[in-house]
């Protein structure tokens, strides 16, 4: 981020994937968290077939950043198929 002109260091550090039903994002390389997601089942998502989750950010951290991190994550393990006309 603006501290790290060199990037010689990540920014951030996220941990666990979809299918373990959590991660975690740290601050850097320590062991500060500053956003935790985890699956929520409820009676609701499991007769909709629809999961939801929970994520707590921290105040000092940009929001939109760290739900467009986990949104990437969730791409990554879910590709869109695209098929051709």
């Amino acid at each position: 981020m603006a501290a790290n002109k060199r990037e010689k260091k990540c920014d951030f550090k996220l941990k666990g994937t979809f299918s373990e039903d959590s991660c975690k994002i740290y601050k850097g390389n320590s062991s500060t968290i500053v956003a935790h997601m985890e699956k929520k089942d409820t009676v609701k998502t499991v007769v909709l077939g629809r999961d939801t989750f929970e994520i707590a950010i921290d105040q000092n951290v940009d929001h939109a950043f760290i739900i467009s991190l986990i949104i990437t994550l969730y791409e990554i393990e879910n590709p869109i198929e695209v098929k051709s006309p």
